[in-house]
């Protein structure tokens, strides 16, 4: 009985032996992973097969009571290849097993409650920890996926029309950082604007210079402007002007602006009455000269005198006419009206008469 017990003991340790054996030749596995997988299978010292112990009862490690047969499995995570032999019965307790630990995103290949094969290989793939922004709004997300497409896809996230990400959706997953997927839309804004008047000058030789008069005030008009505007996220990019409707046209602005020199004021004139007198008639002209002749000489004091009004002015002949009798004198325009004379007229019957 024990020597069966002591065959028994020592089949317990070649399996303890051959399992840390194997471990240690592992590529990439250092020595502390190995401790913790033998520390797993080492008995407790209750469980501990000790001299005289029944041979029909042994006392086995739980592992390998629960699960009998041994398999040889290939663990790949994040490109360090293992290599072990493991007991248990599904694909999470065989990690568990080996020490790996997983995050509740890592992706695991076949899955975690599927069956562990004989020969067959783990992959296990880490999710990676990133900020989704998408159209101004962000979360933390964990994946595994490979690309940025994948990571739309399996968040359920559609790309309209203008819309676009970055990076680029055919661009492999970064380790860290921001997927930023911006909305992008357009919309019509409609706005009204004014259309200001113009104004339109003429110039009016029956004004004095430096005045002018407002024929018609000029008023704006209106104008309905539809534009695209497009927004990125919710704020405004750009805007483009489509269409333009005048609703209603401006009224221009009229304005006459005076360009008549204004006559110097003659001097005042004195003289004694010498009886010398034309009969005849005044006709005016515009220009700087207060009044001309054709016979008498510049310089001549004269009085003219309107014998339909009686009014009388006082002037000197300063200038030559091109004109005949009847006409004896040819007034300035301004001289002509302060004989009471409008301007309409023509011309006015006087008296011309020379003071000495």
């Amino acid at each position: 009985m024990a020597f069966r017990t002591s065959i028994f003991a020592k089949s317990a340790g070649l399996l303890l032996l051959a399992a840390m054996i194997t471990l240690s030749a592992f590529a990439g596995i250092d020595e502390r992973a190995t401790a913790s997988v033998v520390d797993t299978l080492r008995l407790p010292p209750e469980q501990a097969i000790s001299a005289g112990t029944p041979a029909e009862q042994p006392v086995l490690p739980p592992a390998i009571a629960a699960s009998p047969d041994a398999k040889s499995v290939t663990v790949i995570d994040t490109g360090l290849t293992i290599h072990a032999e493991v007991y248990s019965g599904q694909v999470a307790q065989a990690l568990e097993e080996l020490n790996i630990q997983l995050a509740s995103a890592d992706r695991v290949t076949p899955s975690r409650q599927e069956a562990i094969a004989h020969g067959g290989t783990i992959l296990v793939e880490r999710a990676r920890t990133l900020t989704l922004i998408d159209g101004g709004e962000s979360q933390e997300i964990e994946s595994t996926a490979k690309t940025i497409q994948e990571l739309l896809d399996e968040l359920d996230i559609t790309l309209e029309e203008n819309d676009r990400v970055e990076p680029a959706a055919d661009a492999s997953l970064p380790e860290t950082g921001d997927i930023n997927v911006i909305r992008v839309t357009t919309e019509e804004a409609i706005e009204e604007e004014s259309i200001p008047f113009d104004t339109i000058t003429t110039d009016d030789n029956s004004l004095e210079k430096g005045t002018s008069v407002i024929d018609q005030e000029g008023e704006n008009g209106l104008k309905r402007l539809t534009y695209e505007v497009t927004y990125e996220d919710g704020e405004e990019l750009e805007r483009e002007l489509i269409e333009e409707e005048v609703l209603s046209e401006a009224t221009p602005k009229k304005v006459r602006r005076g360009t008549k020199v204004a006559a110097p004021t003659p001097a005042p004139v004195t003289g004694t009455p010498t009886g010398n007198i034309q009969t005849g008639r005044a006709t005016y002209y515009w220009g700087p000269t207060a009044a001309a002749s054709t016979t008498l000489p510049r310089g001549t004091k004269v009085r003219v005198t309107n014998t339909n009004t009686g009014r009388s002015l006082d002037v000197v002949i300063d200038d030559t006419g091109g004109f005949s009798y009847p006409t004896v004198i040819d007034l300035r325009s301004d001289l002509f009206q302060q004989l009471g004379a409008p301007l309409s007229a023509g011309v006015i019957p006087v008296t011309v008469e020379v003071l000495q």
